[in-house]
């Protein structure tokens, strides 16, 4: 049961008990649909052993990959023969992995403008599956994929990028920003349930100290074996717990954060609040990269899911801020090559993971986005965790722009917090790296709660600048 603007307004008008039952069918359809099958088993094991290959092995695979998804793009994608014969490059001009640079990266607007000329060939669209970015990085995207890369995709993460402590077949609460509950409602439930997957979902939507107790009362009785969702929206329920020295008895094996930046305030608050480690991830909609946290507490690049390239962009803290540059070769229905994803991680490039592990160490990933704040002298400030983590009695803070040499701090303060002093650092904290107010006007307001995307993800830097 695909959502259709049909089955969604019979969900929005329905009791409780019919969501219930919509959520159920809609996740017995997708396990189904992505573990149900010879061929998701097929994936599952694959990767199950290519979890005790060496680096070296794991490199052969990637180079091998890559060159077989650019050759076919030559072959069977219209956008890129089109794009490649005006450049006049040539299939046998790539032979190996270095040869790569030879190729123009991709852009989200030339993923729009291009439509289904990206599409394979040898694949009709009404087989494919379609869906939507969340548009946390500008416009949403229209996404296609064939029924092999999710089943690839989606088995890969169970069989290398989860802790050993759960599996698929445990309860779990997850923290997204599907629209589950209706935004008027006042009262709980502010959950639904898919009792197909054991798994009851939390609208990231409702929070705040008026509703959270009956979050957190819920998830005592359900008792979860994990959590999964945002980072924020688990940190507000951590920051409570800690606040207000809520007893939360029953903590999870493990919590899994995605789809934002988390933090390191994030990070020590979930782990206090609900005494247990946080994994962090990092993938996108696009299936073109992953990065999973290993037991060292840095992220890893999964080598054999897609290529990433690490294009320097500028040093921080004698590290190196690298723009991702990402060549998917699980989809070879749309495949994306030399893709900028919009997203900066910060790296050494000489780490080396303590406990053994392939792929390239990854401090953090940084924004999830896109965005960046633009002074009127035309300079990019592209992440401003720098200068957040050293205010004061901060719940959340946002740097949210309108117009070029001006900026408004969104701040959800802490009950601690002091305007005089408080406000006065955090304005001598950005004012340090942007400088004065011809070249950055800055103002701030409060709020009780953050400033979240339609998907209910939380951007620490949001441009409404074209």
């Amino acid at each position: 049961m695909s959502e259709t603007k049909l089955n969604r307004l019979i969900y929005n008008y329905s009791p409780i008990f019919i969501q219930n039952l919509m959520a159920t069918v809609y996740g017995w359809q997708k396990n189904n649909s992505r573990y149900g099958s010879k061929r998701a088993k097929e994936w599952f094991d694959f990767y199950k052993q290519t979890k005790n290959w060496s680096e070296e092995q794991l490199r052969e695979y990637q180079e091998q990959q890559t060159i077989n998804i650019i050759h076919y793009a030559f072959e069977h994608v219209p956008y890129y023969k089109k794009k490649y014969s005006e450049l006049d490059l040539k299939k046998t001009d790539i032979v190996n992995i270095a040869d790569i640079d030879k190729l123009p990266f991709l852009t989200k607007d030339n993923i729009r403008q291009a439509g289904t000329d990206l599409i394979s060939d040898e694949y009709e669209i009404n087989d494919l599956f379609i869906n939507l970015t969340s548009g946390s990085t500008g416009k949403p995207l229209t996404l296609y994929s064939d029924h092999d890369a999710v089943l690839n995709s989606f088995n890969f993460a169970w069989a290398k990028c989860r802790p050993g402590l759960i599996r698929n077949k445990h309860k779990y609460a997850h923290f997204t920003g599907l629209e589950i509950v209706n935004p008027a409602r006042k009262k709980p439930p502010f959950w639904r349930m898919n009792y197909a997957s054991k798994q009851r979902l939390y609208s990231v939507f409702h929070m705040s100290d008026n509703t959270i107790p009956y979050y957190l009362d819920d998830l005592v009785k359900f008792k979860p074996v994990w959590l999964q969702g945002y980072p924020s929206a688990i940190y507000t329920l951590a920051e409570y717990i800690i606040r207000n020295n809520y007893d939360y008895n029953c903590p999870p094996k493990a919590v899994i954060t995605s789809a934002e930046q988390c933090l390191p305030e994030y990070r020590e608050a979930i782990e206090k609040a609900f005494k247990t480690r946080v994994w962090d991830e990092y993938g996108q909609g696009e299936m073109c990269g992953f990065a999973f946290q290993c037991e060292c507490g840095k992220l890893h690049e999964q080598i054999d899911y897609s290529y990433i390239e690490f294009i320097p962009v500028k040093k921080e803290d004698d590290l190196q801020v690298c723009e991702l540059i990402c060549t998917s070769f699980i989809n070879k229905a749309w495949p994306l090559i030399r893709y900028r994803v919009g997203d900066l991680a910060l790296i050494d490039p000489d780490a080396k993971c303590p406990m053994g592990k392939p792929g390239r160490v990854i401090e953090k990933i940084y924004g999830r986005t896109a965005h960046f704040l633009l002074t009127s002298d035309g300079a990019k400030i592209s992440n401003i965790s720098v200068m957040a983590k050293k205010c004061r009695n901060v719940k959340f803070l946002q740097a949210i722009q309108k117009v070029k040499g001006k900026v408004t701090l969104h701040v959800v303060p802490e009950q601690e917090f002091k305007k005089e002093t408080d406000g006065k650092l955090m304005i001598k904290e950005f004012r340090k790296k942007l400088g004065d107010e011809d070249r950055m006007e800055i103002a701030i307001e409060y709020a009780e709660k953050p400033v979240l995307t339609n998907s209910g993800k939380f951007l620490m830097i949001i441009s409404e600048i074209e």
